[in-house]
């Protein structure tokens, strides 16, 4: 199982993969484009032959208030996914978000 912590920003992301043991598989920026796409689901494939062997964090708050950088909080990010302090997080529909 891999982990992939997302630290979203306005024109790029800073993306961290982390293993079970939490050992940084791979960390590098994603810019918002679809050449930046197309080489992000390249290294996640690169990653694991699988690709079914991963669970997805992002976020575009800060987790640490003190040293804040973006690649710090996309490892944090995706070492609370891995011990299950971000718990799963379901977008409803656009039918259901409107009725509220």
């Amino acid at each position: 199982m891999f982990y992939v912590g997302i630290d979203v920003s306005k024109k790029s992301s800073e993306i961290c993969v982390i293993n079970q043991k939490k050992e940084i598989v791979k960390q590098f920026k994603l810019i918002h484009s679809n050449d930046g796409f197309k080489k992000f689901f390249k290294t996640i494939r690169k990653i694991d032959k699988n690709k079914h062997n991963f669970e997805f964090a992002i976020f575009s708050k800060s987790f640490n208030k003190f040293t804040k950088t973006d690649k710090q909080d996309a490892l944090n990010i995706a070492i609370q996914l891995s011990t299950g302090l971000i718990k799963e997080a379901l977008v409803p529909e656009d039918k259901i978000s409107d009725l509220r």
